[in-house]
């Protein structure tokens, strides 16, 4: 196939980038700069100023032919664009088009039915591409001589019938990057065995976590296993498909890739002893498959093998056969590859990201996603050790996780806390040692030396343009799928002087304002918040009340309440009761075992609690919360169960109750205990006393028996 010899020579195409094209990569080989910077750096250079929107347009050109690449919001040249600016070859601007952009398919075959003028190729495909990048794909094919002008019309060339009958051509016929591979679960060697322990029945999460160190959120988990040797080069990842097949059942499972992890030889030897305990582990699985979804799936077996798609006479062979090859003809069968998979599914039998089955409270769950679509950032307020930040930390994972994406949600997650020391500085930029000279000098700093004194990125503004970055990608792609989703964790935000660590950005913070630009103090550089970053910060209400919260910070967040859930409890496997009546009842038979010191821990929680909302000074906000009785906290094998909750109680809860009196020891015995000589404490130091386990049982069931009318029976019978 011939190739042009000159971008300019050719009628329609990009021949108006040719000199910008070769100024910003000029520029880039010399800077790392961000998009405001070549803008900035362009205007105040030649005679003839652009608008910022016909420079991203370049720039976006630029990275989609692979000429220079972004990184933290920054452009730097890439190898191909150091190739291009040395050897001025425009031919490979257009060799990379023809090996990779799947929109120049479309095209092609929208022209196979007869010529077209632009207009009408464009409105065709502005529903699922924008129209820019229509225009450029025209370009591009008139570059490759695969379309022609007739007058106002398009047409395709030999060059382009060529491209969309060869299947070596250079135009991919397929866009998805999933990869499919089918499974035979023979009854030899145990295989059926293996299926129906850990695809067809859940796995034990935290058997798995003690041999590979792994953490999950689910305490069940379906997985797959693999010899590394068998597969060799053909792995799976996040989102892949396997589909699993019986001779005699036909399919039988349908399963999505959650991830795939290889382990070391002692990990799958380890791993056969707690998942697969009947097999030999002489060459144990060390390719472990997690699976998100696991459905039981309806798919015509006999139509699925014949000639109109696989044209096999049976399932190859036992174990891993790849779909790769066979993928543009699944899509042409059934419309697509995600209608051939949506339609096979008959009944979902597992997913790993079903809200219900997460350790978080499913209520307050929804009502952070609820109020984050509408309002972009949300504030969960509450008393001490109500799980604020394990709510917005697991509610972050789900919530990113979930989403089908290239980037991880590990990487799409930051944290930080707030403290009085916390920093514009810290969260935004300021000048500050670099390591990188290259950095040092694109602010300001001195470029002969690493560790000089520049300005550098603070954590969200970092954060900010790795969002950017997806975010244009995920417009470049014509909008597919859901947006990424980003989520920025402030732990106790109330602890820093939020005015001062937000500055100017309080103004875009605002939903409605995300994707409008503030000049920032120290750079002057343009900042916005994209659209697809979310907000999550916590506060503890005893540490300071929600009402004195700077108010412009306050009205940007919807606030959401987090109490204490005694349901929470009630509901832990751990404790041998499931309601306050059978605590209560527990309690009731004079029991004196551990079972009866935690039903009266619980009950005496409630109790104290409804005190402290009645005691002026106090109120809700200076609640105790649940997590300080959760099994985390006082099951574990150093000392005895009772031991470790008389622990909880002497050094947590009431060490918190002695600084909410501080100065007021009768006051908080006779308001919270209904005496002013309670056992827990030394009358004569005024100090918490070093009780028995017999001590503190006794005065909780005597706390709780005489303040029955305290706990709400109805609202957990």
């Amino acid at each position: 196939m011939s190739k042009p010899h000159s971008i300019s020579s050719l009628p329609g195409s990009p021949s108006g980038y040719l000199d910008s094209l070769s100024r910003i990569l000029k520029y880039t080989q010399h800077q790392s700069p961000t998009r405001g910077q070549i803008t900035d750096w362009w205007n105040g250079t030649f005679d003839q100023p652009d608008s910022e929107e016909s420079i991203l347009q370049i720039i976006r050109f630029l990275q989609s032919i692979e000429l220079i690449e972004k990184s933290s919001g920054r452009y730097k040249v890439a190898e191909r664009g150091e190739v291009y600016y040395r050897e001025k070859d425009p031919a490979l601007i257009f060799e990379w088009i023809a090996e990779n952009n799947s929109e120049l398919v479309g095209v092609l075959e929208y022209l196979q039915s007869g010529p077209a003028p632009t207009e009408k190729i464009t409105s065709e495909f502005e529903e699922e591409e924008r129209e820019e990048t229509i225009k450029l794909v025209l370009d591009w094919l008139i570059g490759l001589d695969a379309i022609a002008y007739n007058g106002d019309r398009c047409h395709l060339t030999s060059v382009g019938i060529d491209l969309l009958e060869d299947e070596n051509g250079y135009i991919a016929t397929s866009t998805d990057n999933r990869r499919l591979v089918t499974i035979k679960v023979s009854n030899s060697e145990g295989m059926r065995e293996h299926y129906e322990q850990t695809v067809a029945s859940d796995v034990s999460a935290e058997a798995v976590s003690r041999v590979t160190g792994d953490t999950f959120d689910r305490t069940d988990l379906r997985i797959w296993g693999n010899r590394s040797t068998t597969i060799a080069d053909k792995r799976v990842q996040k989102g892949d498909v396997l589909l699993f097949y019986s001779g005699q059942d036909g399919y039988i499972a349908l399963a999505e890739v959650l991830f795939a992890e290889e382990y070391n030889s002692a990990q799958a030897a380890r791993l056969y002893e707690e998942i697969w305990p009947n097999f030999v582990a002489d060459d144990p699985f060390n390719y472990v498959i997690y699976l998100s979804n696991v459905s039981k799936p309806s798919i015509d077996t006999d139509h699925f093998f014949s000639d109109a798609v696989l044209d096999w006479g049976d399932h190859p062979n036992d174990g891993w056969t790849p779909l790769d090859d066979y993928k543009t003809q699944i899509a042409a069968t059934y419309g697509s590859l995600d209608t051939f998979l949506s339609e096979s599914i008959e009944e979902t039998l597992y997913n790993y990201w079903d809200l219900k089955e997460w350790p978080v409270d499913t209520d307050l769950a929804k009502k952070v996603k609820r109020q984050l679509e509408r309002k972009g950032q949300v504030l969960l307020y509450g008393p001490p050790g109500t799980g604020k930040t394990y709510t917005a930390d697991t509610f972050a994972r789900w919530w990113t996780g979930v989403q089908d994406c290239d980037v991880d949600s590990e990487e799409r997650i930051e944290e930080v806390t707030f403290h009085p020391s916390y920093s514009y500085e810290d969260f935004m930029e300021g000048y500050s040692i670099v390591t990188d000279a290259k950095e040092a000098g694109n602010n300001g700093g001195d470029v002969n030396s690493a560790g000089s004194f520049g300005l550098k990125d603070g954590v969200f503004k970092e954060f900010c343009e790795d969002a950017q970055d997806e975010y244009d990608s995920w417009l470049e792609s014509g909008q597919k799928g859901e947006i990424p989703k980003y989520v920025f964790v402030i732990d106790e935000v109330n602890r820093g002087n939020i005015a001062k660590i937000l500055g100017e950005i309080i103004k875009v913070t605002e939903y409605s304002k995300r994707g409008e630009s503030v000049k920032l103090a120290h750079s002057g550089q343009p900042f916005q918040i994209p659209r697809n970053v979310y907000l999550i910060a916590t506060m503890n209400t005893a540490d300071q009340s929600i009402a004195l919260v700077d108010a412009a910070i306050r009205r940007r967040f919807a606030a959401i309440a987090a109490p204490p859930e005694y349901s929470v409890l009630y509901n832990s496997c751990e404790f041998p009761f499931e309601s306050r009546a059978e605590a209560l009842e527990l309690l009731e038979t004079g029991r004196v075992n551990f079972d009866a010191l935690q039903a009266a821990s619980v009950l005496s929680l409630e109790v104290i609690n409804r005190r402290i909302v009645e005691t002026a000074g106090l109120g809700k906000g200076m609640r105790i919360g649940h997590s300080y009785l959760l099994p985390g906290e006082w099951d574990h094998s150093e000392v005895s169960r009772e031991r470790a909750l008389v622990d909880v109680w002497r050094y947590d809860i009431l060490t918190l109750l002695e600084e909410y009196f501080f100065g007021e020891f009768d006051s908080m015995q006779r308001l919270v205990f209904g005496s002013t000589d309670c056992d827990l404490f030394d009358q004569q130091t005024e100090d918490i006393a070093d009780f028995t386990v017999e001590t503190l049982r006794t005065v909780l069931k005597d706390l709780v028996l005489t303040n029955r009318d305290l706990i709400q029976l109805a609202n957990n019978e």
